[in-house]
């Protein structure tokens, strides 16, 4: 039994069942969710964009996505019966989708989704014979793909930088100002600098500390409003609008 018990402390204290101290495991934990989160909030951010959704439309899908992010990932590292790593990764949302999504903007979001859900369960059927041709996938034809998702979202980004689609669409004359341009620049020069000289959390959250950098310039230069956020309540459940098209 003695014999037992040590094998099992073993089998606990190494490998995939490893149970690191709270001292390790809140500060990774933190880094993972800091990693994650400007992330997952940017894609439902440039699609509410695209689609031209409302500002409580838009705040809603953030909502799913951090919602439905939690739950992934709760079946990934935990793992229902085969489904699931059962490793410290986090579920998010993915830039893949947005090139195939922008072109049907004038459908609506509904139809998209609707695509997109079939679509999931296609994958996951396919998932099941990709093993064997995973060699016809090396890094260069994925880094490739990679980088031209990038590439085919320059513009989305210029759209974001200079003020973002609901300015460009009804206040011409004030998109690409210099403050907005003041702001967009102090958020990618911080990211960078962050990615680039940053170690650890530093280094993995440099999204998320240029986005607060940007908003730090943006409350100086008093383009915040606090309003909202003084009416908002501290705690809601997430309620979806009645019309998402």
């Amino acid at each position: 039994m003695a014999k037992a018990r040590r094998k099992k402390s073993a089998r606990s204290s190494s490998g995939s069942n490893k149970k690191l101290p709270l001292n390790q495991s809140i500060p990774l934990g933190i880094q993972h969710v800091l990693a994650m989160f400007a992330g997952n909030i940017t894609v439902p951010i440039i699609i509410a964009g695209i689609f031209g959704q409302t500002p409580e439309q838009k705040i809603f899908l953030i909502q799913m996505a951090l919602f439905v992010a939690g739950v992934a990932t709760i079946i990934q590292t935990v793992g229902i019966g085969k489904v699931g790593s059962r490793l410290p990764i986090i579920q998010g949302t993915s830039f893949a989708f947005i090139p195939v999504m922008a072109p049907f903007a004038k459908v609506g979001l509904g139809a998209v989704f609707t695509a997109a859900f079939i679509g999931g369960i296609f994958q996951m059927w396919i998932g099941r014979m990709l093993k064997p041709i995973r060699h016809l996938f090396p890094p260069l034809v994925t880094g490739i793909v990679v980088l031209m998702i990038g590439v085919s979202l320059l513009k989305v980004g210029f759209m974001y930088a200079g003020g973002g689609g609901w300015l460009l669409n009804n206040k011409p004359e004030v998109f690409g100002n210099s403050n907005h341009l003041i702001i967009s620049f102090t958020v990618l020069v911080v990211a960078l600098w962050a990615h680039q000289k940053g170690k650890g959390m530093v280094s993995a959250a440099s999204i998320l500390i240029g986005m607060i950098a940007g908003y730090i310039v943006a409350m100086l230069m008093g383009m915040v409003n606090y309003g909202k956020i003084a009416a908002a309540g501290w705690f809601a459940f997430p309620m979806p609008p009645f019309n998402m098209e």
